[in-house]
Formats: C-alpha cells, sequence, structure tokens
C-alpha cells in the first residue's frame, strides 16, 4: 500500500544516514521484493526468498556437508 511505501522510504532513509543496512522481513511476493529492491532495500528475509529449514542444515550445506553437534539434555 502507499503507507507501507511510506514507512518502508522514511526508515530506509534514516538508516542510510546512520550507515546501516536495512533487512525487509516478510518477503513473500515478486512484486513486493521488485518494490523494495527499487527503494535502495539491500537484504530481505521472507518465503518467497527461501523457506524456513532447520539451523542444522543450514549449517551443514555452508560447511561443505559437515553437521552440528547435537545438543543432549540431561
Amino acid at each position: 500500500s502507499r503507507f507501507d511505501r511510506e514507512i518502508v522510504s522514511a526508515i530506509t532513509g534514516i538508516a542510510r544516514s546512520m550507515g546501516a543496512a536495512v533487512v525487509a522481513e516478510k518477503v513473500e511476493e515478486k512484486n513486493a521484493l521488485e518494490i523494495l529492491v527499487g527503494m535502495g532495500v539491500a537484504y530481505g528475509q521472507g518465503y518467497f526468498l527461501h523457506r524456513p529449514e532447520p539451523l542444522e542444515a543450514i549449517v551443514a550445506r555452508a560447511a561443505g556437508g559437515l553437521t552440528m553437534p547435537v545438543r543432549r539434555q540431561i
């Protein structure tokens, strides 16, 4: 919506002036991603970009197949 775009624009402007990056949350549609990129938002998270998965799977993939130790409760 126009209101949402104005809020994102204001937050992005403040972040830039402070030297901070902006991460958009809940990016669930291509159209939203395109709008955010056009507004200068460099980072995003949400279902459109990647489905949630266990941390262990992400770490294993990043480490080339190594796995995280499993914590056991006593």
